[in-house]
């Protein structure tokens, strides 16, 4: 059974885009399930993303805050393996670059898990390493959110 870790993009995107609560309450009980049974997380790290904004989905986790997955140490170890790599550590850039400080923290969070990472980003390349680059290097699964709905069998 596979578990999953999930990145502030589907969250954000999904509750401002792709699957807004009015138009898809269904994908929102499903992510709800998901996280009450285990098989899904959001690292604390995430959670802090999220609470920079004010909003309806900031209630919504904060209604689900004890399946947050608070960092342990070995996550913290983890976390220092991928930043020291120069490669892996380019994927956090200097503050004001859109880069988010938690991308680092949601794959250390998987590797530890043994969860594969849910996010919307693709490939950065040689250059720019972005989740799915990272993930690929390290040996954690890296699919999309649409990904996960169709191996979890989900359909609206």
């Amino acid at each position: 059974m596979t578990k999953y870790c999930l990145d502030t993009g589907v969250l954000v995107n999904g509750w401002q885009k792709h699957y807004q609560p009015i138009f898809a309450p269904k994908f929102w009980t499903f992510l709800s399930d998901m996280l009450t049974s285990g098989r899904a997380i959001v690292p604390r790290e995430v959670y802090e993303e999220i609470e920079q904004q004010d909003d309806s989905l900031l209630a919504w986790i904060r209604q689900r805050r004890e399946f947050v997955r608070e960092t342990t140490e070995d996550v913290v170890l983890a976390l220092k393996a991928i930043m020291q790599d120069t490669y892996y550590g380019r994927i956090v850039k200097l503050k004001g670059t859109g880069r988010s400080g938690a991308d680092p923290w949601l794959i250390a969070h998987a590797q530890i898990w043994g969860a594969t990472v849910v996010c919307e980003e693709g490939s950065g390349g040689k250059n720019d390493p972005k989740i799915p680059d990272v993930c690929l290097g390290l040996g954690v699964g890296c699919i999309s959110t649409r990904d996960m709905l169709v191996a979890e069998q989900f359909s609206f």
